[in-house]
C-alpha cells in the first residue's frame, strides 16, 4: 500500500490517481516503481483498443489504466462505449476490444459492459457477463446504471484497470 501525499489516504500500489481526493499519486515523468512498470506516466495511446490499425491519439473524456502492465489506454470520445472482446462468429462487436490483454482467460465477455456519459455524470453498465463487473471491489447489478469516479477500479472477470476521467 502507498499513502496519497495530500489526504493520507491508503491506496493499492501502481494506483495512478488517488481514489479519495484524486492526487497524482506518480510523477508525470518518471516510469512506474512497480516491478510490472512498461510505460510512463505522459505516454497516451499508441494503437487503439477499437480494432483500428491507425495510431491515431484520442481527445478522449476517459481513459482505462492497466495496473498489470502499466500502460494507459483514452478510449474514443463518444457518450457511450460497449467493452468486450471480439469473436469471429459474434454479429454485434464491442467499441473497445479487450483481446490483448488475453480477455478470454481473464473472463471479459463479448459484450461485458458499457461506459455512458451523461452531460457531467459517469455510469458504467454491467450487460450480463458471464464473470460479473466489479467497482472498487462490489459487484455490480447486471442491465443497471452505476455512477463512477475518477481514480475507481473496475475488474471485468479477472481484468482489473483503473478509470482515469479527463476534465473538459
Amino acid at each position: 500500500m502507498i499513502s496519497c501525499s495530500v489526504c493520507s489516504q491508503e491506496q493499492m500500489v501502481g494506483t495512478v490517481f488517488c481514489g479519495n481526493c484524486g492526487h497524482l499519486l506518480v510523477a508525470g515523468d518518471k516510469p512506474y516503481q512497480d516491478n510490472h512498470a512498461k510505460k510512463v506516466f505522459s505516454e497516451s495511446i499508441d494503437t487503439p483498443l477499437t480494432g483500428e490499425s491507425s495510431t491515431k491519439k484520442y481527445n478522449s473524456w476517459i481513459s482505462l489504466y492497466f495496473q498489470d502492465n502499466g500502460e494507459i489506454f483514452s478510449l474514443p470520445e463518444k457518450d457511450e462505449l460497449t467493452i468486450g472482446r471480439y469473436s469471429e462468429d459474434q454479429p454485434i462487436l464491442p467499441d473497445i476490444d479487450l483481446s490483448k490483454f488475453n480477455a478470454f482467460e481473464n473472463g471479459v465477455s463479448r459484450l461485458h459492459c458499457v461506459f455512458k456519459r451523461v452531460k457531467t455524470k459517469t455510469f458504467v453498465k454491467d450487460l450480463g457477463s458471464s464473470n460479473g463487473t466489479t467497482l472498487n471491489g462490489f459487484r455490480l447489478d447486471a442491465n443497471s446504471d452505476t455512477s463512477f469516479k475518477h481514480g475507481d477500479i473496475l475488474s471485468l472477470g479477472k481484468l482489473k484497470f483503473q478509470l482515469l476521467l479527463h476534465q473538459d
